[in-house]
C-alpha cells in the first residue's frame, strides 16, 4: 500500500498495519527513520520509552524529577537511568540527565498514521484525531467523493484525507504537521521502526 501514497518517501517507508497503540490502533502506519544503526534502539522497555520522552521534552531533568512527576521509586528511577546509559542514549552528568545525539537520532523523522474508512468519514476523523497524539501527519482515506463536511471537520481538526479511486492517491486536505515527540508512544513506534529495520 505505501508504494501508491502520495509521499516522496513512501516507497522506502517502514510500514506497518494495524499495530496496537494506548490510543487505538490505526489502520496503516508510515515511517521513516533518521538512521537505522543505533546500538539498543530495537530492545527498549516501557519505562526506557518514558523516561527517554519525559527527559527529551524538557531537553534535560534531574533524577529526583523523575521520582517526583513520573511517581517511580527511586530504585526504578535508577535502575531505568542505568540501563538508557548504558545503551547510550543518556548522558549522566551528576543529577543531571540529558539525552544523547543517539537517542535524538532514534526518534523517527515522519511517522504517518492512516485510518482507511470506505464509508463513516466522522469516526475516521475521530480516529484520526487521536492519531496526531504521537503521530507527525493524521490522515484518513476515503473512497469516491469526499462530502465537504468531511473536508470541514477534517480541516478543523488538523488531520488529512486522502482519496483513491481510478487507481491511484491523492491528497485532499493536507495533514497538521506534528513536532515529534508527541508522547512516548511516538518513541515506541520509532522503536518497532528500528526492529523492523534490523529484522
Amino acid at each position: 500500500m505505501a508504494a501508491g501514497l502520495p509521499f516522496s518517501w513512501a516507497e522506502r517507508a517502514i510500514t506497518f498495519q494495524e499495530p496496537e497503540l494506548p490510543s487505538g490502533a490505526p489502520d496503516v502506519l508510515l515511517l521513516r527513520l533518521k538512521v537505522t544503526d543505533i546500538h539498543g534502539a530495537a530492545s527498549l522497555t516501557e519505562h526506557e520509552l518514558k523516561l527517554l520522552h519525559f527527559i527529551s521534552s524538557r531537553s534535560k531533568a534531574r533524577i529526583r524529577n523523575i521520582t517526583d512527576l513520573l511517581c517511580w521509586s527511586p530504585k526504578a528511577a535508577a535502575k531505568t537511568v542505568a540501563s538508557l546509559a548504558e545503551k547510550q542514549l543518556l548522558s549522566v552528568r551528576g543529577d543531571l540527565l540529558v539525552p544523547s545525539l543517539n537517542a535524538k537520532s532514534l526518534l523517527a523523522r515522519d511517522i504517518i498514521a492512516i485510518e482507511a474508512k470506505i464509508g463513516g468519514w466522522k469516526r475516521a476523523i475521530i480516529q484520526a484525531q487521536r492519531n496526531k497524539w504521537f503521530a507527525s501527519q493524521s490522515y484518513i482515506l476515503l473512497s469516491g467523493t469526499v462530502p465537504a463536511a468531511a473536508k470541514d471537520a477534517a480541516e478543523t481538526e488538523g488531520v488529512g484525507i486522502l482519496r483513491y479511486g481510478k487507481g491511484r492517491t491523492e491528497v485532499v486536505v493536507r495533514s497538521e504537521k506534528m513536532r515529534l515527540p508527541g508522547s512516548y508512544a511516538s518513541w515506541l513506534v520509532s522503536m518497532w521502526g528500528h526492529r523492523e529495520a534490523h529484522a
